[in-house]
């Protein structure tokens, strides 16, 4: 990341662009960063920063923590809600990594499995009660990643948040149906006047024949999807780009349409040279984030 420097290279020339480059036309973009997209507007110190990230088989090597550790404090957001975490163990020092105000919480501590798991930072988030799994009596449609529910304060404003990772592939359309019917079912029952916040690995198109979101889709005054704008735009920013495909999504109830902004973190581009290396060490999944502001 190449930010704006002022400095004199002693040429005499009076137009440098942010690069340094004499005559060049390199800008800076709404983020700060020069010749950037307008993708690396992250955490900020005010509103609330959400990132929903499949982290596969994590960790995939022995460099993984590290590196992703050092792009958690970059990304600079309030918090990590994850899939696929294999190890309580490196889950904790990933923890350790970003600093004594940060808390961690794994939905089977003891399973070696890939399981939704919450990075926190505690000093701008107040747990309100420890993350807790619902809908256990459905553990086959959830394929025994059942939701994983926080819920917690932010700037005196409560919130529910809950990560979820459905069955794959071809052939669990209709589990990945039942999931979301039973979903829609438990918020509306019990969490129908709560700022809500459903996100994670889907595992399934937003547009679609057979749609297994539609019972958030045919309500459309009280669910609405963040990222549905990113389904029906070219693939370059999906979240799943090695297929291509948009699998990843970030869901609100009616209580937040006005204040919040959904985006992909185009985060192979940002840190790595290709798609390839950040597999290769991270996941073959992007991160989405949204971004709230309430006015206490």
């Amino acid at each position: 990341m190449i930010l704006f420097s002022c400095s004199d290279n002693g040429l005499g020339c009076l137009n440098f662009d942010c690069t340094g480059e004499c005559g060049g036309d390199a800008i800076l973009d709404e983020c700060g960063v020069c010749n950037g997209d307008n993708t690396l507007c992250f955490g900020s110190s005010e509103g609330l920063d959400i990132i929903t990230w499949n982290i596969q088989n994590f960790p995939k090597n022995n460099n993984t923590i590290d590196s992703l550790s050092s792009m958690m404090n970059t990304l600079a957001v309030d918090i990590f809600s994850l899939q696929e975490i294999e190890s309580t163990q490196s889950l904790n020092i990933l923890n350790l990594e970003l600093g004594e105000n940060w808390e961690s919480y794994r939905s089977n501590s003891n399973s070696s499995s890939g399981e939704l798991s919450y990075l926190i930072n505690t000093d701008e988030i107040e747990i309100i009660q420890a993350p807790y799994a619902i809908l256990q009596q459905y553990s086959h449609e959830f394929a025994s990643r059942e939701p994983y529910v926080l819920e917690f304060t932010h700037n005196d404003s409560n919130y529910i948040l809950i990560n979820i990772h459905y069955k794959c592939c071809d052939g669990s359309e209709e589990r990945r149906m039942q999931a979301s019917i039973y979903l829609e079912d438990y918020i509306s029952t019990n969490f129908s006047n709560e700022r809500l916040i459903l996100l994670g690995d889907f595992n399934d198109l937003l547009i679609d024949t057979y749609n297994v979101f539609d019972p958030f889709l045919s309500d459309p005054t009280n669910y609405e999807f963040g990222d549905y704008y990113i389904a029906e735009d070219p693939s370059a920013l999906w979240s799943f780009p090695s297929w291509p495909s948009h699998i990843d999504h970030i869901l609100v109830t009616n209580e937040l349409f006005e204040v919040y902004d959904v985006k992909t973190i185009a985060i192979d581009q940002l840190f790595f040279n290709s798609l390839t290396d950040y597999d290769n060490l991270i996941s073959d999944h992007r991160p989405l984030i949204i971004q709230i502001s309430i006015t206490p």
